[in-house]
């Protein structure tokens, strides 16, 4: 079975829950959900159901579609208005942006 879309959707919660600074554990309060489950989720082995999935991207501060828009231009870290921002520029123009914040995180990964 091809479980591309539950690496995408796990790695995406993966990345909101470290830009919220929130451990598994948390997470998993939060939700009401065990680490183990949380854990899966990020893995890819499982997929949340959609009420799930609602409380998910409201506890990581992002509305439900950055969660799942898997075309590469959701934003995927909350902000303060830059999402609103971000949609005025074209598809193109966003997927431009995220990449470049892409590559600033990665070299920053490899400076620290």
């Amino acid at each position: 079975m091809d479980r591309k879309v539950e690496k995408l959707l796990g790695a995406r919660i993966r990345k909101l829950r470290e830009a919220q600074k929130l451990t598994q554990a948390q997470l998993a309060e939060l939700s009401r959900k065990s680490i183990e489950t949380i854990s899966n989720f990020e893995r890819g082995q499982t997929l949340p159901s959609i009420r799930t999935l609602h409380q998910l991207a409201n506890h990581l501060g992002v509305p439900l579609k950055d969660l799942v828009d898997f075309d590469g231009t959701a934003f995927l870290v909350p902000d303060n208005g830059l999402s609103q921002r971000m949609q005025l520029l074209t598809k193109d123009d966003r997927r431009t942006a995220v990449e470049f914040i892409e590559f600033l995180l990665a070299r920053r990964k490899r400076t620290h």
